[in-house]
């Protein structure tokens, strides 16, 4: 399991280390699959840099209950 914190408040970064969390070196975690679609899609879709997305793209304020 995975426990993302997503923070800009100063200094929050010490006290989320104290307590067990690592910084990552990059963004959110993101998966694609073009299965089925034709080559120059997929290769335009596989592309990181053709991507833009922030927390505001994602369902990140959701709580999801297991």
């Amino acid at each position: 399991m995975a426990l993302y914190c997503a923070h800009s408040a100063p200094g929050a970064a010490k006290l989320l280390r104290l307590i067990g969390f690592s910084r990552r070196s990059e963004g959110w975690p993101f998966m694609v699959s073009v299965t089925g679609v034709p080559e120059g899609v997929s290769q335009t879709i596989t592309k990181r840099s053709n991507w833009f997305l922030t927390a505001g793209d994602s369902n990140v304020d959701h709580i999801n209950v297991l």
